[in-house]
């Protein structure tokens, strides 16, 4: 994968393809067993808890995730600083852009941990819950919160690693956390019989291991990649830095997790199946977005670490081969999921009603995935030259803002209908896609990538 130094490795040098594969695949299967999290959440309470309290988890995940989220797009600028710094071998740096990272996410993690565990019943108020299972949403999104400490340690812990070339690590460390989830669900869920309380504390519990082994790790690294816990402070210059490039990912992410939870209270209102139906969805939706979102880290990467080194040609060649990459793996899980959606439906669940409409949801949706390629692998990869508020725009324009306006124009006027929700999804995918193809070309013609 190229020469290793400072405990990382070097993507500057040797054959493209293999090195995007080599970085992409611990990405990947990370991302697949830290959805094996939410996946045996949703399987063990589907089956030993009901589709009532499927759905308390389902109606509330929107909202859980929107504020951790946003700090871990903010911290995403961190990966990008130490990505650069990283291949221009800049040693002090480096270093300080490390410890100001962590002590970031540290301070971010404690907040909402306080915060949001403190005003949870208030902030679910937006949700338009089902009564039913309101009270155990709002025990499921209380225990949520409470775990965001630890993971956004563990959030910026793996963006640091991932940033020096190491994406290995992180996947070892989120199989030992994962299969310790699925021991303390069965335990908790089936034999103590705690419902949504179990699962939310499993999972609590098992990113607690997952964050203080990424610690440890970052701590025995060699030269300016160590992390010494005596150094964690701000620095003002790095923290600058990471906000500059940080702030409007994470921006977007919150304005993506806003229009979420507006299309999330739009779906809580046609009752429970269509709740636990779109959390299934999401469950076997998920694994073209860890396709994406991989390929969208390698392609950032990739351009951060080559750009840093003034590598013009290797940062474009990285880009195209991201980017054949994705189109094609996306595009056939895409085909396979509209032949097994049925299949995969009923892992989580046996109610034939639930079923049938996630099949149709798979049905519209699925096709269009490859489409969302571009958007990620080029947003990734101009943010990868520190560049962040352009993409930011256009996938606030594109998808978020798009998307307000058409819940609030098009799908009243269908009050009885899914459809119009559904569609949304790929329209606003295309629509994205095509600004960012657009962005992407005039920054090359102006020599800024």
């Amino acid at each position: 994968m190229g020469k290793i130094h400072s405990s990382g490795t070097d993507l500057t040098e040797g054959v493209i393809w293999k090195q995007v594969l080599m970085f992409f695949l611990p990405v990947f299967l990370g991302s697949l067993f830290q959805q094996l999290y939410t996946a045996t959440d949703a399987v063990i309470i589907g089956h030993f808890a009901g589709k009532e309290a499927l759905a308390s988890i389902e109606s509330t995940t929107v909202l859980c995730r929107m504020f951790v989220n946003f700090f871990v797009g903010v911290s995403s600028g961190a990966t990008v600083v130490i990505s650069q710094y990283f291949g221009a071998k800049r040693s002090e740096s480096l270093s300080d852009a490390i410890h100001t990272a962590m002590a970031f996410a540290i301070a971010a993690g404690a907040f909402i941990s306080v915060v949001c565990t403190v005003l949870t019943p208030n902030l679910l108020e937006i949700m338009n819950i089902p009564p039913e299972i309101k009270q155990r949403s709002i025990t499921y999104a209380r225990v949520f919160f409470s775990g965001s400490l630890v993971s956004l340690i563990y959030n910026m812990g793996t963006g640091i690693l991932r940033a020096i070339g190491d994406s290995r690590t992180p996947f070892k460390y989120l199989v030992v956390s994962c299969i310790l989830n699925i021991i303390l669900d069965c335990l908790f869920v089936i034999v103590f019989k705690w419902g949504v309380f179990g699962v939310a504390i499993a999972t609590v519990i098992a990113q607690g291991v997952s964050a203080v082994l990424i610690l440890a790790k970052l701590h025995s690294l060699a030269g300016p990649c160590r992390m010494d816990f005596r150094k964690l402070r701000f620095n003002g210059t790095e923290l600058g830095k990471i906000i500059k490039v940080g702030l409007p990912i994470g921006l977007q992410g919150l304005a993506y997790s806003a229009t979420n939870i507006i299309i999330q209270s739009t779906l809580n209102a046609f009752g429970t199946d269509t709740i636990a139906s779109w959390g299934i969805y999401g469950k076997i939706d998920s694994l073209v977005w860890m396709i994406l979102e991989g390929f969208g880290i390698a392609s950032s990467t990739f351009v951060a670490q080559n750009y840093g080194a003034g590598k013009t040609d290797r940062v474009r060649k990285s880009i195209g081969t991201c980017l054949r990459l994705s189109v094609a793996f996306s595009a056939g899980y895409g085909i396979l999921l509209v032949f097994l959606s049925r299949y995969f439906a009923m892992i989580f669940i046996t109610d034939e009603n639930v079923i049938d409409l996630c099949c149709w949801m798979v049905s519209i949706i699925a096709p269009f995935y490859w489409t969302y390629s571009f958007s990620e692998v080029l947003s990734g990869a101009i943010r990868g030259t520190g560049q962040s508020i352009g993409p930011m725009l256009l996938t606030m324009v594109g998808t978020c803002l798009f998307r307000i306006i058409w819940m609030f124009t098009v799908v009243p006027n269908h009050p009885n209908d899914l459809l119009p929700v559904v569609v949304l999804y790929p329209i606003t995918w295309i629509l994205t896609s095509l600004m960012f193809i657009a962005y992407y070309f005039h920054r090359r013609r102006a020599g800024l990538i």
